[in-house]
């Protein structure tokens, strides 16, 4: 197996390993912010503010 099908897998096997159902609450709390006009804050530090940065901009583009 080379190098990127490692990968894949460690990816694919990551994502398996998420519960499903705390996305789906994760999902239902972003919507009901929208839904009632409420402030999402999203917060980092180091590596992990370029990740809430990265969300936040996401977050952003359907609302706009």
């Amino acid at each position: 197996m080379n190098s990127s099908e490692l990968y894949i897998d460690a990816v694919a096997e990551a994502a398996r390993a998420v519960d499903a159902d705390v996305i789906v609450a994760c999902l239902d709390a972003l919507e009901a912010a929208y839904v009632e006009e409420r402030a999402v804050y999203v917060i980092g530090n180091g590596g992990s503010a370029s990740n809430a940065s990265h969300l936040a901009q996401d977050l952003s583009k359907g609302t706009m």
